[in-house]
């Protein structure tokens, strides 16, 4: 029983892995949503300007 232990306590850890990964998209989704006063201020990126 000692590899359905070992299964078991994997799988427990691949859950808690996925639950931050779905946190830490979550947070990162809802901090893109709202513009940030510095990045809004940049400058336009090189590739935005018209092509000679």
């Amino acid at each position: 029983m000692a590899l359905q232990e070992k299964l078991d306590r994997f799988k427990q850890q691949q859950e808690k892995c996925q639950s931050m990964l779905s946190n830490i998209l979550a947070k990162s989704a809802s901090s893109r949503s709202t513009p940030k006063p510095a990045l809004a201020a940049a400058a336009p990126f090189p590739s935005a300007r018209p092509l000679k």
